[in-house]
């Protein structure tokens, strides 16, 4: 007698109204389980999906019915709660406490969990921000501690040069001064985030991955400083930062054109170096990306990593800071006409910083990256 197969699970019912919310990418992964897609909350199996969601407010609304509207980030709060493994990006959710009637929100979300956002008459779209799975399986890797939450670590500088990319060497001596390096802080975004030999803490209204600070990183390198000076294949190892396993990562050499010392010789008339010293007041902040995205950087993953690691940048930053963020990683969805989910919610980021707390945010895209030049 033949065992029978069991049924594959229905497909979610979805209204025309929250079907008209999700973009096609999405629409397609919900009606398929998401089978195709990595889980980027926990490394588990449990049945997430990573999403950028935009809350709009009416700018003024009648009581009753207001009340419900007001209370949208509080029903946020209580959702994510009653679904296990969900995750919400809390820090960009507080613009609306302080009177915003948009907020562009990213988040791990379960089935379930989506079409609530779906009905949600404040919730006006939701766009796919996951990896699909690659082909070449990604090398395990060992969980991290688990780290006390801690907020942003906020710099006294008022220059900042911040980086969103991969492999960030904090040992190298260009990007050293008399505090030691440069680098105030460094976020690993991963799951299953670097650093489990240093102190360390999960930002908090972020959630995931885990940061350090200068004094850690200083630490790490004065442990690894011999008569010989500065051993930084040991300092990494110590750390440990699997990022920099390679002898140059694009994270390295863009941090490095950013923040460096010296002019690269490629952007000399002559062909030759020379110092320049216009950044060497600037504190460098580096957001190491999840390991998933160099393996896949494309669809909607860049966006959602970016924009949690843009928020990161201006909350390490202290008020009237002037930050320049390179964004040179990966693709990401278009149209790049300033339409798209991302670019709207970059801008409102970009004039919420300003109007706030008089932080200048200019952010510059790689044109190339992003196959259009309207958008570098």
């Amino acid at each position: 007698m033949s065992a029978t197969a069991a049924a594959p699970p229905a497909p979610p019912t979805l209204p025309a109204a929250a079907q008209a919310k999700f973009d096609p990418y999405l629409l397609g992964a919900l009606l398929n389980q998401f089978a195709h897609y990595n889980d980027r909350a926990d490394g588990g199996a449990a049945p997430l999906v990573s999403v950028g969601f935009t809350i709009e407010l009416p700018a003024a609304s009648p009581a009753p019915t207001s009340a419900p509207v007001a209370d949208a980030a509080a029903t946020v709060a209580q959702w994510f709660a009653a679904h296990p493994g969900s995750r919400v990006t809390d820090a960009h959710l507080r613009p609306l406490a302080h009177g915003a009637r948009t907020a562009y929100v990213t988040a791990d979300v379960t089935p379930a969990l989506l079409l609530l956002l779906g009905s949600a008459p404040w919730v006006t779209e939701v766009q796919l921000c996951a990896d699909p799975l690659p082909r070449r399986p990604l090398a395990p890797r060992a969980a991290t501690p688990p780290s006390a939450a801690a907020a942003p670590l906020r710099t006294a500088s008022k220059r900042i040069l911040a980086t969103i990319d991969h492999g960030c060497a904090f040992a190298h001596r260009m990007l050293q001064n008399a505090q030691g390096t440069r680098v105030w802080a460094l976020w690993d975004q991963d799951p299953r985030p670097d650093f489990g030999a240093l102190p360390g803490t999960v930002p908090s209204g972020y959630g995931y991955g885990r940061q350090v600070g200068r004094a850690a990183l200083n630490a790490c390198i004065a442990a690894a400083t011999g008569p010989g000076g500065v051993n930084e294949d040991q300092c990494y190892q110590r750390a440990p930062y699997g990022a920099l396993r390679a002898r140059m990562t694009h994270g390295t050499w863009v941090t490095g054109l950013l923040g460096g010392a010296m002019t690269s010789p490629s952007l000399t008339d002559d062909g030759k170096a020379r110092p320049c010293p216009d950044a060497a007041d600037a504190d460098l902040i580096f957001v190491q990306l999840p390991r998933a995205i160099p393996m896949l950087p494309g669809l909607g993953s860049i966006d959602r990593a970016v924009l949690d690691g843009l928020r990161y940048i201006g909350d390490c930053a202290p008020d009237d800071a002037e930050i320049a963020v390179v964004i040179d990683y990966g693709t990401d969805l278009g149209p790049h006409d300033g339409s798209s989910w991302f670019e709207r919610a970059l801008d409102a980021l970009v004039h919420e910083l300003l109007g706030a707390r008089n932080v200048q945010l200019n952010v510059f895209y790689a044109s190339g990256n992003a196959h259009d030049a309207r958008r570098h």
